[in-house]
């Protein structure tokens, strides 16, 4: 939208100086537009650059906010300006408290280094404190505790330690601990919380039961409804929980009975009042209204003892952090917003900055709110989109947007401001998903008025230009069902997708581009999954089908190879530095063995480890040798010492996807060094890594998406910010909503919540609360993630139903009333979407029928990047024998072979004549002249379970009677770790394909050296 026309609405936004303002943001409204062009035209004008500050949540956003004004600045001739832009505040909410921390230190009352430290650190090292606390009442033998174990526990005490770390992250979280602390301690066993609590919740029973009553009223059977009304006629007046306790009482089994001629309609309003009926007698659960609050106080002391446990973890925590100087971005933000509370700074910040703007405000959290608040002087500037609230398990908090929306809906305290023209999605998906969306987002649930306020309006005119309408394409929303009845399994779901790409690409299907209509390319598709579980199953379907695929989801580290081998060499470092051996040693050095840096053959694996002759290898003495140094060395320098000694950098080109494995070698370093600031020693790295198992918790890192034209398969979470031509919406039979069975639970409205595990009738009153608040919470969460799912595509939205076409028609759900009984609003999408069947044809590897047509030319140039892969400068001892170039060159080669196509061999994609040349030049060999006959695999990525072995072919050309396995090499083929790897290689293949011979190849891409590897 660089050149755009801007709407009134966007202008009325853009030129808005009077006040705070909510605007009010659809998906695809072009709010980033909005936002930078206000930033721009009030740098432009009369505001100075240090009055500006713009918060978001990401860096990334933050950095393309500040480009964007930048080149609108310099467009404009406003050079001298644009040089400056450095000096607006654009930056995230934790890069801004981070300066505020350090700048104001001396209002902390802490005179030490503010550093900060990865949440995952603390995290551990709080469930460590938990764990060690209770292990000490256990031996102990505190008579609490073991009352805490007899009430609460079944078959562990997972429940004990989960709800302490709930009460700990609840008072992390609060902006005031000390009155947070205080009510943890006294108000929620208070007796009269307690009353005002259990009456509040009549009330709520109690009008729900009138609303039912007076549609009851208006059915058409009046003799029925006086029986009805009869026998409720002890509850139509209770409004408090005593007298709702007495009517409950009254009440006998014998509601009246409908008659079978009653029609439809009014027996769903009877329905429904018995369904309020019954849900008032399990409040009540035949106890008044003493025995209630009774119930809940008897409880206190069992409660209170896990709390303070919870408290004195908190405060251990917290004089951890203070004494080595290091902090999360949570601390950082407290000590920010106490700062802005500060009189005398709060004065001049608020003088300072004229204009302050917010992205993504649907994602604030309470301590943001309350930050921003506090700076605030009529001049905020909030953006976003309610309906794609969907970080709650972040701290987000959708009612603080909702609240603001209201207020200022009616004038109170601001402006509310809309954009609701979509400039992405075509009109035809566009009113499917408001048909959608419209009946989902009811406002009894939602809070919503979806058609009023949040309906988008087609306003991207382009669609309809006249060479567009010529399409014959149906771009209506689709559902893509089986054409099979039965013996359906999840690869069935992944081959309907695969195959309707492949006939969309050979077909020609035709999408929108700024000049018209060109060709759908494979980048166009995008698959978004509510589950991430299956990805690696996705993969090798795609595989098959020979479509190149890109998983762009967070990488769980723990399953890392690069790793998981790391890690098992710093455990066998410690063993030696101890002068130990555990019972996990060979275990450990059989993986070391096995891994891409060793690649040793399994039979000499196993002679190794069965003789126990380990120093017959070399990597033994390098274990020993870094052991030696390791009582006088950091774990910094430790890690990179083992990185140096076993020169991992160089051998990371031959197991490919280069810079994803050295960012996450970079963030193990950056670990370490951080551990080194907390005082860990040798051991204590090591039981880090054990703990994260122990106490389930994950590390997670992005991968860096390769510049190839490929179908991205990401997360539904992961989709949002993005667009894409063509979307498939996968994984639709995913369940949500599974229910809370824990017995202790915490909610900072009702308090504790228990059940007794070992007695009948003990459940808390408000646990049933608590679990259905979080469940609606869940499901609305649910729904804003679907909405986000939904509008991404530009010209058609595909959701996959792993299902007949029957079985989609016969799934009946009405409305939202029906998905919070059902928890399936996906299946809802069948009244809005055209139906359709697919095909799942089991299209084999060494079918030519599955090429699927490479030569499809790209909008723009294909273009490389030439930066250096590796983000952060690497210590002198440990780069000093790298060449850095050549990983530089390495990667960049291979990706330019991974996007060739073999048989036309057209390089016109490569812009650097040098390279272009280079690989015209290696593209003549020999090897490749029947390429035409085969099927061409590029970056084969392989997991073979039985050897636990993982790997990466480079190429393969596959030929209806044999497989040539091609390995690629800058120069230097002649490297028996090279053989060794291509027989690995072969060997798994081999047991895909036993009937075909495998040639293995190894050929040098600027040495145009040529291998053939025999077997042994």
């Amino acid at each position: 939208m660089s050149d755009v026309k801007y709407t009134d609405e966007q202008l009325a936004a853009i030129d808005f100086v009077n006040g705070n303002v909510l605007v009010n943001a659809s998906a695809g409204s072009g709010k980033t537009e909005v936002l930078g062009e206000r930033a721009y035209r009030l740098i432009a004008g009369n505001a100075k650059l240090n009055e500006l500050l713009v918060l978001t949540f990401t860096n990334l956003a933050a950095q393309n906010m500040r480009a964007r004004i930048r080149k609108k600045l310099l467009e404009n001739g406003l050079t001298k300006i644009a040089a400056n832009v450095d000096a607006v505040n654009i930056q995230t909410y934790d890069a801004f408290a981070l300066e505020l921390a350090k700048k104001y230190q001396h209002v902390l009352n802490y005179d030490g280094e503010i550093k900060t430290v990865d949440k995952t650190l603390i995290t551990v090292k709080v469930n460590e404190l938990i764990r060690q606390k209770l292990d000490d009442l256990y031996i102990k033998k505190d008579s609490l505790i073991q009352e805490v174990i007899y009430y609460y526990c079944l078959k562990d005490d997972k429940c004990i330690a989960d709800f302490i770390n709930k009460i700990y992250s609840y008072i992390e979280s609060s902006s005031d601990e000390d009155k947070t602390i205080s009510e943890l301690r006294e108000k929620y066993f208070d007796e009269k919380y307690i009353l005002n609590l259990l009456n509040e919740k009549a009330k709520q029973f109690y009008d729900e039961l009138i609303a039912s009553y007076k549609d009851v009223k208006t059915i058409s059977d009046p003799d029925l409804f006086d029986s009805i009304e009869q026998y409720l006629q002890n509850l139509l007046y209770a409004s408090d929980y005593e007298s709702m306790y007495r009517g409950v009482c009254s009440l006998d089994d014998n509601f009246p009975r409908v008659s079978k001629n009653c029609d439809d309609e009014d027996k769903l309003k009877i329905k429904k009042c018995r369904d309020v009926l019954t849900s008032i007698k399990l409040f009540v659960d035949n106890t008044n209204l003493q025995e209630s609050i009774d119930h809940i106080i008897s409880q206190k002391d069992r409660v209170l003892c896990l709390v303070e446990l919870a408290i004195e973890v908190y405060q251990d925590i917290k004089a951890y952090k203070y004494k080595h100087g290091t902090f999360t971005f949570n601390d950082i933000f407290k000590f920010a917003l106490k700062i802005v509370k500060d009189p005398t700074i709060n004065k001049k910040l608020r003088n300072r900055f004229k204009y302050i703007m917010v992205d993504e405000y649907q994602d604030t959290s309470l301590l943001q709110e309350e930050f921003i608040n506090a700076l605030e002087n009529k001049n905020l500037f909030l953006v976003g989109d309610v309906k794609q609230s969907i970080y709650r398990f972040r701290g987000a908090d959708s009612s603080l947007f909702l609240s603001r929306f209201d207020a200022y809906k009616k004038a109170q305290g601001g402006t509310l401001l809309n954009l609701s023209k979509n400039f992405r999605t075509r009109k035809e998906p566009l009113e499917s998903n408001n048909d959608l969306f419209e009946a989902l987002m009811s406002k009894e649930y939602t809070k919503l008025d979806y058609k009023q306020d949040h309906f988008m309006h087609f306003g991207n005119d382009s669609y309809e230009k006249a060479n567009n309408k010529m399409i014959s394409y149906d771009y209506h929303n689709e559902i893509l069902c089986n054409p099979k009845d039965d013996n359906i399994t999840s690869e069935d779901e992944y081959r309907l997708v695969a195959h309707d790409i492949i006939e969309k690409i050979n077909s020609g299907f035709e999408v929108a581009s700024k000049d018209g209509l060109r060709k759908a390319t494979f980048s166009d598709f995008a698959i978004l999954s509510r589950n991430k579980s299956k990805f690696a199953e996705i993969q090798k379907v795609f595989n098959e089908f020979n479509i190149p695929l890109f998983a762009n989801y967070s990488e769980k580290l723990s399953t890392n190879p690069l790793i998981m081998t790391l890690k098992n060499i710093i455990k066998m470092i410690y063993q030696f530095s101890i002068g130990e051996s555990s019972n996990d040693f060979p275990h450990q050095y059989m993986s070391l063995l096995r891994s891409f840096l060793i690649r040793l053959d399994d039979k000499d694996i196993h002679d190794i480890i069965k003789n126990k002759t380990y120093d017959s290898h070399p990597s033994y003495s390098i274990i020993k040798n870094i052991a030696k140094k390791a009582k006088t060395i950091t774990n910094y320098q430790l890690t990179q010492q083992i990185i140096k000694d076993f020169d991992i950098y160089q051998k990371l080109i031959s197991v490919g996807d280069i810079s994803n494995n050295i960012e996450i070698l970079n963030y193990f370093l950056n670990r370490s060094k951080e551990m080194d600031e907390l005082g860990y020693d040798l051991l204590d790295y090591c039981e880090y890594f054990i703990n994260l198992e122990n106490f389930e918790i994950e590390e997670e890192l992005d991968k860096v998406k390769p510049s190839i034209d490929s179908v991205s398969l990401l997360s539904m979470h992961a989709s949002k910010g993005l667009e894409y031509k063509i979307v498939y919406l996968i994984s639709n039979d995913y369940q949500i909503n599974k229910a809370n069975s824990i017995s202790l639970d915490f909610s900072p409205h009702y308090g504790y919540c228990f059940y007794n595990i070992d007695f009948l009738n003990s459940e808390s009153k408000f646990k049933q609360f608590i679990s259905g608040d979080e469940k609606m919470e869940n499901l609305l969460e649910e729904l804003r993630i679907f909405y986000v799912a939904c509008t991404r595509a530009q010209e058609k939205n595909i959701l996959v139903f792993n299902h007949s076409q029957a079985d989609i028609e016969n799934k009946k759900v009405e409305n939202f009333e029906d998905i919070k009984k059902y928890i399936d609003f996906y299946i809802y999408s069948h009244q809005s979407f055209k139906i359709r069947t697919g095909n799942v044809d089991n299209i084999k590897l060494d079918s030519k029928d599955s090429i699927v047509n490479k030569n499809i030319a790209l909008d723009e140039p294909y273009e490389f990047s030439n930066d250096l892969y590796i983000t952060k400068k690497i210590s002198k001892d440990v780069s000093e024998d790298i060449d850095h170039e050549l990983l530089e060159i390495g990667n960049k080669y291979h990706a330019y072979l991974e996007s060739c196509d073999f048989v036309t061999k057209d390089t016109s994609f490569i812009k650097d004549k040098k390279d272009r040349y280079l690989i015209d030049r290696f593209l003549k060999n020999s090897l490749f002249d029947d390429a035409g006959d085969a099927i061409q695999l590029h970056e084969y990525e392989f997991y073979d379970e039985e050897n636990d072995v993982t790997g990466v072919i480079d190429f393969m050309l596959v030929y209806d009677d044999h497989i040539d396995l091609i390995d690629f090499k800058l120069s230097h083929i002649d490297d028996e770790a090279y053989e060794k790897q291509v027989k690995t290689y072969k060997q798994y293949m081999q047991k895909l394909c036993p009937d075909k011979k495998i040639n293995m190849y190894i050929l040098g891409i600027l040495s145009l050296d040529k291998k053939e590897v025999k077997d042994d």
